[in-house]
């Protein structure tokens, strides 16, 4: 419906006032906020003019309201916010004809209805407010943008006319409109957009009649408020000017009038308006003047402002002109009209001067211009009052001149000799106050209209004489001549007048005084002028002046009748003379030290200066010194008078002199003797001076001390000479100081004696550094940091001096030690801080460096840093980076310590964003978190060869702990997956396109496939779908969707296209679909199997190394820039570019982590954790320090799952790293939560690293759950550890059980290391299968040495020769330090890990010695339980299944016996790892034989596996031979016809019985007993082979018998032999005393030795 319509609507229609609202304002916020069509306002315009009558109509009916028209008034304030940004005529209409229809919405509610209430009350006066904002931000935008014109001047009076029922509102209403227009019209003018003379002109000139009166209220309040400033900025003078030319209405003539009187009355009412100095200051009162002056005039001022003007008036031409024609103004007023004087001269202008002139004029100047008189008499006015001040400053400088004349009495005061009380009192009078007449007397009217006269000063009553005198005493005040020749007057007149004459008055002044000296000036200005002045004279009256003063002293006698050239001329004879005293002397000087010092060379140049010496020359006038004199003493004329006593003071100080160069050779020697000194000085004051006036006095004079030769002549000792006048322009005092030094010869020796060679040597070495040191930072043949400094050899040939570390921190404890005391003003401990600055300086960068190199950062690969130590140096730190192609970075302009300090602070920013990037890597992929950084590193290093270079088994280790076992195909497999991954993009975007139809269909099968994926969701028709990509060669599934939903293509198009597409193609879209996943993985596995077999496999890298990466990078360097933005450019360069690029000799971290995670283990078992354990948080255990391994081994025993791995713990000790701990966490947090990870022994960590891993933790766990972590710390040091006081709240009670018993930890372990022990993918047996226990990690002990242990393991490694080992397959790890080297251990193992191809079962041998007590378990835990042992290089060795760990242990006597005893559960015995290994006992002799007893009579346990008798000594001739003598002696059988055919006889038992037996001890070892048996076998092997012990050589001899008889003889020659002659604890066994038949003491006594007793010889 168009507002036609609308229109005839509201004509005929009933009339509805809340609808008609409703709609109207509906139609408008359509128009304007909607459509913004403004062409409807004319039709908007009727329909609101139709509505207007309607409502007129309404309101005389007695219509009763209801609820709904109260809503009607805020939608028509709707509709006026619409438009109140209007800005066209017809939109002020409809404005006003809204607004009424407003009115008549909320006069209705008020006057109608009994339901407005308080409350509707206070809701409309909103409304009527809100109204009112809406019509301040119209009129502010309308006069804004067009000014106050006749259409907004109209529209501002519709507003005022809107009339409300109620008061209360209209008053409201009008107020805000009001204040609205007045803001309006201010704000255009303080923006500059009015001018006030605008508002003004416009309030006037304009006709409000027909006009709502509060709009002329308004413009009139504005118009008196610029007034003034219009007054100031345009003058009333033009504002008349305009109203009378352009004659102005009677109603614009009274409103000026209205504004004038306004301004006059404001300005003139107030307390200070009737005075001068407001009357001048106000700039429209001169026109106001003028305005009265002429009279009629149509702008009427009213009474009150007439009458104040009238009165100002008055005081200007009364009070004023008046006192100004007599003198009698005051001082003050006559400074307020010199500083206003234009102004007061326009007054003057305006007013009647002439009738005031007249009064004071004589008769016969009555027709003088009365304007040009005003002007010459304020100027006479003012120079009256600048001629009495300038007066005045002259009397103020005599009277200071008259304060210096004063008597002096007994006690020294002052007493003033002149009467000056009255003078200054007069001096102190305020002048403001006084009248101008009373300073001095004016001239007369004729002198000062023709010409401006001086005046006569009065006021101080002065006589001629003083007057005359002021002008000269000001004029000569200031030279220091007259003031000398005052003094020396004042002196004179004093000592002839004397006290008694009283005090003189200022006549007597310039008599006596004054005069004098002006006579006593003029003749030195005549003697100089004509140069008659005697050097007398000049030295009497001119020698405190120095020679660059004497020009501005001369100036007091220039004179205008005589040229003033004569000035310089004077001055440059007198600066001669006195240079020619100073010559003098300086050359007698020059003469005494050539002869002092003995010089030989050439000195007649001061000849002529020292032979012209004469009485008389004083007497010469200053003019007969003439040009001979001065090249006289030209050589010496620059000498000043300090310079010749510096000069002097060489002569006293002779001795000090020759000392010194005597003793110190050179200034670098005094250097250092003065540091030693003041060392030795320590910190008393006085020798701290002493030393420091010697460094200083000899430092200066070191030109004469050391430079000067014998043969010397006067050149060569002047230019000596200006060396040390420099040093004594730097300080004053170096005469006294040399003076004061050569007193102190005594003390200077004794400090040369005391000086020793350490201190001496060391502080050269730290002086030579810092003048010539270069460091040198990066790979060097030893270590990264090198000190190189160039010294000169014996033969004289420079070479370079090169400093370890540890030499240099060597030099730094010496220095610490002498120069810990040099005071700070000498050289010693500046040369030291610096070393020490700069040496600790580089020590920082080189570790940063290396941790930089050490964390893989392959820009920092083979860096080289040279730091140069002279301050001096033009380039003090010089980066190469070893490229051929590219210079080094050069540090230009900045001193080393600067640099430094940026440089640190560079490389520790840049190590820190390197570390942050390995963190993150370590997020993306887990298994980096397996190693360090270092290991890292060399995998990254390695792994990039791969396929190029054979892998080291070492290598193969270290992957072994993500893939356990790894071997050369499993890398290859990975290395194929890595490749396939990260270069399947590269792949594709390097194909080279063969644009074929075959290729086109392969390379729109996966398009087709997805395209008919999607659109049979929607669309199943495959013949329909094949015919229209046929047809429309599109695959958009919205376009085909739309298209065949819409049309259908016909039986002979469809077929045809169809056909079309599988002749394309191949097949229809359902075959495509079935086939083409199935013919891909095919591809892809036939590609990948092709490339783990066939061919070289490697990483994909980008052709070039990291010497090309550093080339590029450091391509196109700024040279301008500083060395650390340079650095900090290539440094971003890196991070962005090529940080994660591979490259030929290096690998990625992106790359190993995902090499990682290819080849890592598929292995997901899912470990249980202990319900005394909680998932998600750190679980804290302190146990006792004997049951720490067992409870962690207690956390993986539930349902006998596997051991730990390695990554499944760390143990820890003093030196683990915070990068360790972290790894660990980053491990339990970031996992699958299927392993269990535990920290042990948490409590030993570095109290930092404790802190720190500590804070990592919290902020690792983090958004975490369902991790497995616990934390195990010693009971012992519980109060000592952070972690265990950090992670209190996660503490498992000690109630809990944590700790399996120590049974149960012996079967866990023993079934863990037997199901360990399986065959291998090789074909290898494992070597544990030839032991009784078939473990691959066993215990074999004893509880006293020489009982088998030994022999034991000999079999073993025989049984597995017997099996074509080889023969090195047993390998001896003897462990003999106190403390295990774990480190060392594992670098030993590691050189003897297998190649891949090349493995076989090996047993290891850990020969414990009885002495090792610290690190054991630690060592035992890591290598037999977690597998893996690791190195300080990064590399592992690993324990691998198939070979067998022997530990071989001595138990602790006492231990083993207490535990035998049951006392096993005491708290304090000592429990160590290995007992709860599987285990052998090897036992005694004696203990075998029971237990071979118990074997035969079968009374042995089945499960008893330790091991008896060894049957192959049982069966060797070292057993047999003895045991079948033996048993024949027990038997009594005769040995004589028996001998020894090599048969085995007997059993375990018995030949151990007989042994025993016979033997010699009761409890022997196994070694004892061997000892036994195999010397008496030897004996009777012996015995046998003598041609005497034959049974033919015996017989018929009658000695039947005497076989037997030597067997018992060798018996007991064995037992002496194979036996101790002490039972020693260390050597036997100790015999149980229950054994003893003759007491304790047995067992110390000395045995009975067969030498001793009687014995027989056979020989054969």
């Amino acid at each position: 419906m168009d507002l036609h319509q609308l229109t005839e609507i509201f004509r005929i229609a009933k009339f509805d006032f809340y609808i008609t609202c409703c709609t109207i304002g509906q139609r408008v916020r359509q128009m304007f906020d909607v459509y913004n069509q403004l062409s409807y306002l004319q039709d908007l315009l009727s329909v609101l003019l139709v509505i207007n009558d309607k409502v007129k109509d309404d309101e005389s009916s007695d219509t009763q309201l209801t609820e709904q028209d109260y809503k009607a008034t805020p939608t028509v304030l709707e509709a006026l916010n619409c438009l109140k940004n209007c800005s066209y005529a017809d939109e002020y209409n409809t404005v006003v004809l809204l607004l009424q229809l407003f009115v008549a919405s909320v006069d209705r509610c008020v006057t109608h209805s009994s339901l407005a209430t308080d409350e509707w009350m206070e809701t409309a006066k909103e409304y009527v407010v809100e109204a009112g904002q809406l019509m301040n931000h119209l009129i502010k935008s309308l006069i804004e943008r067009s000014g106050h014109t006749d259409s907004v001047i109209g529209f501002l009076n519709s507003l005022f006319n809107v009339v409300f029922n109620c008061s209360k509102f209209q008053e409201i209403w009008e107020t805000i409109l009001y204040k609205s227009l007045q803001e309006s019209v201010r704000s255009r003018i303080l923006n500059s957009t009015y001018r006030g003379e605008q508002v003004v002109t416009f309030y006037c000139h304009t006709d409000f009649r027909n006009l709502h009166v509060k709009i002329e209220e308004a413009f009139a309040e504005v118009a008196f408020g610029v007034i003034d400033k219009v007054m100031e900025a345009t003058g009333l003078e033009n504002i008349l000017y305009n109203v009378t030319h352009g004659s102005p209405l009677p109603r614009e003539a009274t409103k000026y009038g209205r504004i004038f009187s306004h301004l006059l009355e404001s300005s003139l009412s107030h307390p200070d308006a009737m005075t001068l100095q407001h009357q001048l200051q106000w700039k429209p009162l001169a026109s106001f003047f003028r305005m009265a002056v002429r009279g009629k005039s149509s702008i009427a001022l009213t009474e009150k402002a007439q009458s104040l003007l009238f009165e100002a008036k008055s005081l200007m031409e009364d009070l004023v002109l008046n006192s100004i024609f007599n003198g009698t103004i005051a001082v003050k007023d006559l400074k307020l009209i010199r500083q206003e004087k234009d102004q007061f001269l326009k007054i003057c202008d305006v007013i009647d001067v002439a009738r005031i002139a007249k009064k004071h004029l004589p008769s016969d100047m009555t027709n003088i211009k009365f304007d040009v008189l005003m002007q010459k008499l304020i100027k006479q006015r003012e120079r009256e009052l600048n001629v009495f001040d300038d007066f005045t400053l002259k009397v103020g400088v005599m009277i200071t001149m008259c304060r210096d004349i004063h008597y002096e009495d007994s006690s020294g005061r002052k007493i003033l000799a002149v009467d000056i009380k009255e003078t200054e009192k007069l001096l102190t009078v305020d002048r403001d106050s006084l009248q101008l007449i009373e300073f001095c007397c004016p001239p007369d009217f004729h002198e000062t209209y023709t010409s401006v006269s001086p005046p006569k000063i009065i006021f101080f009553n002065f006589s001629n004489e003083i007057v005359e005198m002021l002008p000269k005493i000001q004029r000569f005040y200031l030279s220091s001549i007259f003031q000398q020749f005052w003094k020396r007057t004042v002196r004179r007149v004093l000592m002839q007048r004397g006290k008694s004459e009283g005090l003189m008055k200022l006549n007597d002044v310039e008599k006596l005084i004054w005069q004098n000296v002006k006579n006593d000036l003029e003749n030195l200005g005549q003697s100089l002028m004509s140069g008659n002045i005697t050097l007398q004279s000049v030295e009497e009256n001119l020698s405190s002046f120095s020679d660059e003063d004497l020009e501005s002293h001369f100036k007091i006698f220039e004179s205008d009748s005589i040229p003033n050239n004569w000035i310089k001329e004077r001055c440059d004879q007198i600066c001669l003379y006195r240079q020619i005293a100073r010559c003098f002397d300086t050359a007698n000087t020059i003469h005494e030290i050539q002869e002092t010092f003995q010089l030989a060379g050439d000195f007649s140049a001061i000849d002529v200066l020292c032979s012209t010496t004469n009485k008389d020359f004083k007497k010469t006038v200053l003019r007969e010194l003439n040009i001979g004199v001065e090249n006289a003493c030209r050589e010496l004329k620059k000498v000043s008078k300090e310079e010749s006593e510096c000069l002097k003071m060489l002569i006293e100080s002779k001795t000090l002199i020759n000392w010194i160069k005597k003793e110190i050779k050179s200034v670098q020697e005094l250097k250092v003797f003065v540091d030693l000194a003041m060392i030795q000085a320590g910190e008393t004051p006085i020798e701290v001076d002493r030393v420091a006036c010697l460094h200083q006095a000899a430092t200066g004079y070191s030109a004469f001390i050391f430079d000067l030769n014998e043969d010397a002549g006067y050149k060569e000792l002047m230019n000596i000479c200006n060396l040390t006048w420099k040093a004594l322009k730097n300080d004053p005092q170096l005469s006294k100081k040399l003076r004061d030094v050569s007193r102190l010869m005594e003390w200077l020796k004794g400090i040369k004696e005391s000086h020793g060679a350490v201190e001496v040597t060391s502080l050269r070495q730290v002086e030579r550094i810092n003048a010539d040191g270069m460091y040198e930072i990066g790979k060097l043949a030893e270590g990264s940091l090198q000190l190189r400094v160039p010294v000169e050899n014996r033969e004289g040939i420079d070479e370079d001096k090169i400093y370890t570390v540890q030499q240099l921190k060597d030099l730094q404890s010496k220095l610490m030690l002498v120069a810990g005391k040099a005071h700070r003003t000498t050289g010693a401990k500046e040369e030291v801080d610096r070393f020490v600055e700069v040496f600790d300086g580089a020590q920082d960068l080189e570790t940063y460096y290396h941790k930089m190199c050490a964390s893989g950062n392959v820009l920092f690969t083979d860096l080289k840093i040279i730091l140069k130590c002279n301050k001096n140096s033009k380039s003090p730190v010089q980066v190469d980076f070893r490229v051929t192609e590219q210079k080094p970075l050069f540090a230009n302009k900045q001193q080393l310590t600067d640099i430094l300090k940026e440089l640190l602070v560079f490389m520790k920013e840049s190590l820190k964003n390197w570390y942050d990037y390995i963190d993150e890597k370590r997020e993306d992929f887990y298994h980096l978190n397996v190693y360090t950084t270092k290991q890292l590193v060399i995998l990254q290093r390695a792994l990039a060869k791969f396929g190029k270079q054979d892998v080291s088994p070492e290598i193969y280790a270290l992957l072994s702990l993500v893939r356990p076992n790894c071997t050369v195909q499993d890398l290859r497999k990975a290395v194929v997956e890595v490749s396939e991954e990260t270069n399947s993009s590269i792949d594709e975007e390097n194909v080279i396109e063969d644009v074929t139809r075959e290729d086109v269909v392969d390379e729109s099968k996966e398009e087709l496939i997805e395209f008919w994926n999607k659109l049979k969701e929607m669309y199943d028709d495959e013949q329909q779908t094949m015919a229209f990509i046929e047809h429309k060669r599109s695959l958009n599934v919205q376009e085909a969707v739309m298209y065949l939903l819409g049309t259908s293509y016909e039986e002979k198009e469809l077929k045809e296209f169809v056909t079309r597409f599988i002749d394309r193609v191949g097949c229809n879209l359902s075959d495509l679909c079935n086939d083409n996943e199935e013919l891909e993985n095919k591809v892809v596995q036939d590609k990948k199997m092709e490339k783990e077999l066939v061919g070289p496999v490697s990483l994909k890298n980008q052709g070039f190394g990291t010497y090309n990466v550093k080339n590029y990078l450091l391509q196109g360097m700024d040279k301008n820039a500083t060395l650390v933005k340079k650095l900090k450019i290539l440094w971003e360069k890196y991070l962005s570019k090529t940080k994660t690029v591979d490259l030929s000799d290096y690998a990625s971290l992106e790359t190993l982590g995902m090499l990682l995670q290819c080849l890592a283990s598929s292995d997901k078992t899912k470990r249980s954790f202990p319900q005394v354990f909680k998932t998600g948080c750190p679980n804290l255990i302190v146990s006792p320090a004997r049951n720490v391994l067992n409870t962690v081994l207690s956390v993986y025993m539930e349902n006998n799952e596997s051991l730990p791995s390695y990554d499944e713990v760390l143990l820890c000790n003093s030196t683990t790293s915070l990068e360790e701990v972290v790894l660990l966490w980053r491990r339990a947090l970031n996992g699958d939560n299927n392993k269990t990870y535990c920290l042990v022994n948490a409590d030993v960590l570095n109290y930092d690293v404790s802190v720190e891993a500590v804070t990592k933790l919290n902020h690792l766990m983090k958004g975490k759950h369902g991790f497995k972590l616990v934390i195990i710390c010693n009971q012992e040091r519980e109060d000592q550890s952070h972690m265990v006081a950090a992670l209190n709240s996660d503490r498992i009670s000690s109630n809990k059980l944590t700790c399996r018993k120590q049974e149960e930890i012996q079967d866990y372990l023993c079934k863990q290391f037997i199901q360990q022990v399986k065959p291998t993918n090789q074909g290898l047996i494992p070597a544990a299968n030839l032991t009784n226990l078939r473990t691959c990690v066993q215990t074999v002990s004893s509880k006293r040495p020489g009982v088998g242990k030994s022999l034991l393991i000999q079999r073993y490694k025989e049984r597995l020769q017997c099996t074509g080992q080889e023969q090195n397959c047993c390998i001896t790890v003897p462990l003999q330090t106190p403390t295990v080297q774990e480190h060392n251990i594992a670098k030993k193992l590691i050189r003897e890990i297998q190649r891949n191809d090349l493995n076989f079962p090996r047993i290891f041998h850990l020969d414990i010695s009885p002495n090792v007590c610290g690190g054991l378990d630690h060592f035992l835990f890591n290598l037999l339980v977690l597998n893996t042992i690791c190195c300080s290089d990064g590399f592992v060795w690993q324990r691998k299944f198939y070979d067998l760990y022997l530990v071989e242990v001595t138990l602790d006597p006492k231990e083993a016996e207490s535990k035998d005893e049951g006392k096993s559960d005491q708290k304090f015995i000592t429990q160590c790892f290995y007992e709860s290994l599987p285990t052998v006992l090897c036992r005694p002799p004696r203990e075998v034989y029971q237990l071979e007893e118990e074997k035969s009579k079968n009374l042995l346990r089945e499960d008893f596996k330790d091991p008896l008798m060894d049957d192959q000594h049982f069966r060797s001739s070292s057993f047999q031979r003895p045991y079948c003598y033996l048993r024949g002696l027990d038997e009594g059988t005769k040995l004589d016809e028996f001998t020894f055919k090599g048969d085995v006889s007997g059993t375990h038992e018995e030949c151990l019985v007989t042994l025993l037996r016979h033997c010699g001890l009761c409890d022997p070892s196994w070694s004892e007993l061997c000892h036994f048996a195999c010397f008496l076998e030897k004996q009777l092997e012996a015995c046998e082979s003598s041609h005497f012990c034959k049974p033919e050589m015996l017989a018929g001899t009658g000695l039947d018998g005497f076989k037997t008889f030597v067997v018992r003889f060798m018996l007991q020659m064995s037992k002496d032999f194979a036996t101790p002659s002490l039972q020693m604890s260390d050597e036997s066994y100790p015999v149980d005393p229950a054994q003893e038949t003759d007491g304790s003491l047995q067992a110390l006594q000395l045995r009975r030795r067969w030498e001793s007793s009687e014995k027989i010889t056979i020989t054969g």
